[in-house]
């Protein structure tokens, strides 16, 4: 059980140990509020870009599948109209979970 106080966005010990066990971790309502809400804004712009790409453009990947042509991927987010994306790799959220798993001095 976590003893020390935590910094915002910062896992626990038992997070920690789930995460270095599975290679996963999921963490419903990390990001909320007025970053959320961004995001979510940022999402629907980044896909609208996406439905509207040319065929064979190299920032937007789509798959064939049985109900057709499926658009599954943007890449490159930072360049496509929304700060968002940077906003929220620069958020507690984001930074608490890079030193909880990598430590203080990560970058």
């Amino acid at each position: 059980m976590t003893t020390t106080t935590l910094k915002p966005g910062q896992l626990t010990d038992e997070q920690i140990e789930f995460f270095d066990r599975e290679g996963y971790l999921i963490l419903r309502q990390w990001i909320t509020g007025d970053l959320l809400a961004r995001l979510q804004e940022a999402g629907r712009h980044w896909i609208a870009l996406g439905n509207g790409a040319e065929e064979g453009h190299p920032d937007y990947a789509f798959a064939q599948r049985e109900i057709g042509r499926v658009f599954f991927r943007v890449d490159y987010l930072h360049d496509k109209g929304r700060s968002t994306s940077l906003d929220m790799l620069g958020s507690p959220q984001v930074l608490g979970v890079a030193e909880s798993l990598c430590g203080p001095n990560f970058i």
